[in-house]
């Protein structure tokens, strides 16, 4: 899927390109077209979710990429693009890997959390396999480099598999939720939490087991924990992932029953919660929608902080293609920077390319 607004690019070739250059739609209402949609990765390989860090030069992505679909065996790395936006452009450099040592095969599922001051980025690193136990860092984002390098303590293990991510919490806590070391019929859901951002006490289950943890905070200190669980159809011959969401009022220690984001279609995947403008939340989250192909699209919805649900939204119009992995950044303005990958019509077939796009408004709430 190659963005059709394109208007300047430095070199002909993108997979030469120094800067790619692309114009702004307007701030029309959703869903996005692909006229709002930029393209910052191209073939080979597949990425997954990304982190920003927003200094003077503008807004570097750093993301999780992979050299083949099938990670487990060519391992996972750190890339890095930097972005330019104006209110009429974006502007993309050609994507770099960030050096890491040759014993290193997977240095993956990065976040980023102000704490105390300073912005750190969040990592796993493993020298084996995606499924065994792996080391949890943390480092500062200089000169394209990771510099700085801690090493993190958790009292259960974690591998690369776990999808951990961190998140600040009370803007004076850093929070990590992971689910446990991926075997058979797992797996728990978890959250730790940490007072200086390198020591995270005892993790606590939160009841419910499943993938693709995520969490946000509202501004009256209720969390939101999503993830995704797995059900059977068709007499237990089908399988599928559904997103659902819990609550919590006291950091995490208790937890409200388990709720479907939406009942509208079964499979939903890839939550993402993120902080509203107005102190609530937003998720964003894909899900197929037709039973004739496997294709996901792209929506959101407001949740509060006692678990209502506003109305669904599309978010980019479903000609655009496959989505899933979106991962939301809000930008210094208010306005929402969203990534994610385009899968192609038949998962798993072709590359995973890294996408970008700008939301204007958060979605429209009414709670």
């Amino acid at each position: 899927m190659v963005p059709v607004n394109v208007i300047f690019q430095l070199v002909l070739l993108p997979m030469f390109a120094v800067w790619s250059i692309f114009s702004f739609a307007s701030e029309s209402d959703l869903p996005l077209s692909e006229n709002d949609i930029h393209r910052i990765e191209y073939p080979p390989g597949m990425q997954t979710h990304s982190a920003a860090t927003f200094g003077e030069q503008g807004i570097t992505l750093i993301y999780d990429h992979f050299d083949g679909y099938d990670w487990k065996k060519y391992g996972g790395r750190l890339k890095y693009s930097q972005l330019k936006i104006d209110k009429s452009y974006i502007s993309a450099s050609k994507p770099k890997p960030i050096e890491q040592d040759a014993t290193i095969k997977f240095r993956t599922e990065v976040s980023s959390v102000v704490h105390s001051g300073a912005e750190w980025f969040y990592f796993v690193e493993s020298e084996s396999t995606y499924f065994k136990p792996a080391t949890i860092f943390r480092a500062r984002w200089q000169s394209n480099q990771l510099v700085h390098k801690q090493l993190l303590s958790l009292s259960t293990p974690i591998a690369a598999a776990s999808s951990p991510k961190w998140y600040l919490l009370d803007d004076s806590k850093v929070a990590l939720v992971y689910r446990s070391k991926p075997y058979p019929g797992c797996c728990s859901l978890l959250i730790a939490i940490s007072n200086d951002g390198v020591s995270f006490g005892e993790a606590v289950e939160i009841g419910s087991v499943g993938s693709m943890p995520a969490l946000a905070q509202f501004s009256s200190a209720e969390l939101i924990y999503t993830f995704q669980t797995q059900f059977t159809y068709q007499g237990g011959d089908k399988h599928g992932m559904r997103t659902h969401f819990r609550l919590s009022s006291n950091q995490g220690k208790n937890w409200t029953i388990e709720t479907p984001i939406t009942d509208r279609v079964e499979e939903v995947h890839d939550a993402a919660p993120v902080q509203r403008k107005d102190g609530l939340v937003d998720v964003y989250y894909s899900s197929i929608d037709s039973k004739e192909n496997e294709v996901f699209s792209l929506w959101r919805r407001c949740v509060s902080s006692t678990g209502e649900l506003g109305p669904e939204e599309l978010v980019i119009e479903k000609r655009v293609g496959n989505i899933a992995k979106v991962s939301p950044h809000r930008l210094k303005d208010g306005l929402l920077l969203i990534t994610f990958v385009e899968q192609g019509e038949v998962f798993g077939e072709v590359d995973h390319s890294l996408h970008a796009a700008r939301l204007h408004h958060d979605s429209a709430c009414g709670l």
